[in-house]
């Protein structure tokens, strides 16, 4: 053992630990001690009930929130030394405060939801980062020369602002909404090109961006509205983009999309698109797709995405469950829900390999695929409806026993066969699917549920048969077995995918410990 003057190195280490441990807790109990006091820092008064702004207020408070009142104008606001937030929404203001007296402390001014017509020109605010204007009625972009080292986001939507005039560089601001204004054309951000990440600029009046200069650093853009027509040219973006927002516009197609060396998030929601637009020169980033409530009637062709897991389908024409297998592998959300489909072929349903949440909800379902080898980690919303009720059923009902089935309305019902015709989902046994699911031919089970052509067109088994006593063979659902060209059957045999002696005549559906199986007859 090494000493160190009178003490061990164990010793040595032990008083370090005590140090730190002991450091730990002073530095925990001054948090606490802080984060109480700045919690009697914060003014609150929200009944409605002012006239002017209150002169009571602590010297040493941190944030002041008043909303919900009728004060017009505040003239004077006392030299609070930490006021670092004033958030003054919903309060009839009809012009912008003095905050000469915290012009050097104030962080961050909210003035939602009033009636301020003008601000001809906002004093020098050193350290303000957050300005909020929102919900006025402004019809001139304020002055904001004075915040042009300090401001980071500006939120001047909901107003009725015509025209964009930023002057300055400025030096710090990096997110601006301009929703909801009367914006004739898309504004020159040049003086913002190189500090702007977020650009949200939807339901104006111009119909189209005639030119989108080179932005090296916007991440987020949101664009779009009633009046907005025109697919925008991404070139100048195609280094910086990550997500793209086009949304409730008149865009009937999407002629060209670049390659983006970012973009992880296209949203195209409710806009006029009669095709799914071509995504290939995306295949290296996307991870979420959603062309939810446009006019896409049928779904050709879903390029190979390296890193696709989200599409959003939602609310569209389609007839056909697409053919989603080029992304079948890295798929993990689905929505396909108020569309007019009614059944899935198996084998769409086999390729989606790796899917765990399906939205099939307002579509008038009429048979769906067992998705047994998913191995009941999928999630299913549906609605009401009228099912056949056949042996596919089978492991839909056990998803169900795991809490996995959501129902967006009232549970569907079953159209046949007979005997189940009308009873209601809840009340159907997983004993009574079986009892109808009879047995069923090898040919048929293979042709129509476990099996798939690939595209050498050969045959692969996506079941393992698990045990073999005497004649009679056990598939458990959900394993698979090592693709082999033309292959009838595959048992396990000593941990290996080996062909089945036998041609099994028929085929069986049981329960057994907690696991559905298939027995082949001879």
């Amino acid at each position: 053992m090494n000493y160190i003057g009178c003490f061990s190195s164990t010793d040595a280490k032990l008083i370090s630990s005590k140090r730190q441990r002991h450091l730990i807790f002073v530095g925990l109990l001054a948090w606490i001690i802080a984060n109480m006091s700045a919690g009697n820092r914060v003014y609150k008064h929200l009944d409605g009930s002012l006239t002017s702004f209150p002169h009571n207020i602590p010297e040493n408070v941190k944030e002041i929130k008043i909303g919900y009142s009728q004060i017009p104008i505040i003239d004077y606001i006392e030299p609070f030394s930490s006021l670092e937030i004033l958030n003054f929404f919903q309060n009839n203001l009809t012009r912008f405060p003095d905050l000469s007296n915290v012009s050097t402390v104030l962080r961050s001014l909210r003035l939602a939801s009033n009636d301020i017509h003008e601000v001809k020109s906002i004093p020098p605010i050193i350290d303000l980062i957050y300005l909020d204007m929102s919900g006025n009625s402004l019809t001139d972009f304020p002055d904001i020369a004075n915040l042009s080292s300090t401001l980071v986001e500006l939120d001047l939507s909901l107003n009725h602002i015509r025209k964009i005039n930023i002057h300055p560089v400025m030096s710090a601001l990096e997110i601006i909404n301009l929703d909801h204004n009367s914006l004739v054309e898309f504004p020159d951000l040049e003086n913002v090109s190189g500090t702007l990440k977020e650009l949200s600029i939807v339901e104006n009046a111009f119909t189209k961006i005639d030119i989108l200069v080179n932005l090296p650093k916007l991440s987020k853009l949101i664009i779009g509205g009633s009046r907005f027509s025109e697919f925008p040219d991404l070139c100048n973006l195609t280094s910086s983009l990550e997500e793209l927002f086009l949304k409730k516009s008149m865009v009937d197609s999407v002629s060209y999309l670049p390659k983006m060396l970012k973009l992880k998030s296209l949203k195209l929601r409710k806009n006029q698109l009669s095709e799914l637009p071509n995504v290939a020169n995306l295949s290296l980033t996307l991870i979420a797709l959603d062309v939810s409530y446009n006019q896409i009637a049928r779904i050709s062709y879903v390029p190979k995405m390296k890193l696709l897991e989200n599409v959003n389908f939602n609310g569209n024409l389609l007839t056909e469950f697409p053919d989603l297998s080029n992304i079948g592998t890295t798929l993990r959300r689905l929505e396909v829900a108020n569309n007019n489909i009614s059944y899935i072929p198996e084998e769409r349903a086999l390729s989606l390999k790796m899917l765990n949440y399906l939205d099939l909800s307002e579509n008038p379902m009429v048979l769906l695929p067992s998705f047994c080898h998913l191995n009941n980690t999928l999630e299913m919303l549906l609605s009401e409806g009228h099912f056949t009720c056949d042996w596919r059923m089978v492991l839909i009902k056990t998803l169900d026993y795991f809490g996995k089935i959501k129902f967006s309305k009232e549970s569907p019902h079953c159209s046949q066969p007979a005997n189940l015709a009308m009873m209601n989902w809840n009340e159907i046994t997983i004993k009574e699917l079986i009892s109808e699911a009879g047995t069923v031919s090898t040919a048929s089970f293979i042709k129509e549920i476990h099996y798939r052509r690939l595209e050498n067109k050969s045959w692969m088994c996506p079941l393992m048969v698990d045990t073999i006593l005497d004649n009679v063979s056990l598939i458990r659902c959900g394993a698979i077995c090592e693709e082999r060209p033309n292959c009838l059957m595959y048992s396990s045999h000593q941990g290996r995918c080996v062909l089945a002696n036998h041609k099994p005549s028929s085929l069986e559906m049981f329960y057994n410990y907690d696991n559905w199986y298939v027995r082949i007859a001879n």
